[in-house]
């Protein structure tokens, strides 16, 4: 059980790490598609980072009332409200607003983990998990260079590398 639990929230890093550089991959698209200047995708990232910050922060607080478990399940459908709101967005505020809660899904799913694989397995196992958040964000590009290629567009990307 042990080995299997440490399988699934390694797959969790992976899909934490996806979406990371996805943005930026993906930004000369979406501002082309939504006719907003290049410059703008510094303001998604840091509302994306912010929300990232103040639920690293809360997260001591949301294990103590929801147990990791459900502090992880919370994390993941707010990760995946905010990727569906990329999806859906028309306009650039649309997309400011699904930024709030991607970087709050994504801060305390990754604070608990983290926390959790340090208290429970070696540090090596540690150093791993971070290595596969790494490998998430490294695929990242690639994944979204052959949806545009295929002309599946941006969207769908975020769709397919949503957490889950």
């Amino acid at each position: 059980m042990s080995a299997l639990l440490l399988a699934v929230i390694y797959l969790v890093f992976i899909s934490l790490g996806l979406p990371d550089s996805l943005i930026g991959s993906s930004w000369p698209v979406i501002s082309a598609e939504l006719q907003v200047d290049e410059g703008m995708q510094g303001a998604v990232t840091i509302i994306v980072s912010a929300g990232t910050i103040i639920s690293s922060f809360a997260t001591g607080w949301l294990n103590r009332k929801l147990k990791p478990y459900g502090t992880v399940v919370v994390s993941i459908l707010l990760t995946v409200t905010g990727l569906l709101g990329f999806f859906f967005s028309k306009e650039f505020y649309h997309l400011c607003l699904a930024a709030v809660p991607l970087g709050l899904g994504a801060g305390a799913i990754d604070a608990t983990l983290n926390n959790y694989v340090a208290n429970n397995y070696k540090a090596i196992q540690l150093n791993f998990l971070h290595a596969f958040w790494g490998l998430g964000a490294a695929v990242s590009p690639l994944i979204i260079s052959e949806f545009l290629t295929n002309g599946m567009g941006w969207r769908y990307c975020l769709l397919y590398t949503s957490p889950s």
